[in-house]
């Protein structure tokens, strides 16, 4: 009886401990998504938000969340080199592809550009935006 009652202690103790690499990866995202709320009305801190979730654990969205607070702000410079990082992180962030085309193409980086389009349309086919960015993509 003894030991069925402590193989069913340990089990329960087994159980109950969290994955440090679980609760990093939790706090954030709690992180990230804080920082998306402040997007549109607080860069600042959305920015800090994203800084503070990239140093805890580095992810794709905690870049594209601090891109877009970046871009908002101004600064622009900044929010190609987060989704530099967005996109190094995951190939296939359609939505990072989108947003580094459209801060290239407007800083007059068409050839970069057009590279980041034809990358959001190989992930989105048939996006809404496809017929303007392939006509973009061709030089037209």
């Amino acid at each position: 009886a003894v030991a069925v009652d402590a193989a069913v202690v340990a089990v329960a103790a087994a159980d109950a401990a969290v994955d440090p690499a679980d609760e990093r990866k939790q706090k954030a995202k709690d992180l990230v998504r804080k920082a998306r709320a402040l997007v549109a009305d607080d860069q600042e801190q959305a920015i800090a938000l994203a800084d503070e979730s990239i140093s805890v654990r580095r992810s794709p969205e905690a870049y594209y969340v601090k891109a877009d607070a970046l871009r908002r702000a101004g600064r622009v410079t900044d929010a190609i080199e987060a989704l530099d990082r967005a996109t190094d992180l995951n190939h296939r962030y359609a939505d990072a592809w989108k947003m580094l085309g459209g801060l290239l193409r407007d800083e007059q980086r068409h050839t970069e550009a057009r590279e980041a389009f034809r990358r959001y349309l190989e992930l989105r086919p048939r996006s809404r935006d496809a017929e303007w960015m392939q006509k973009y993509i061709e030089g037209a």
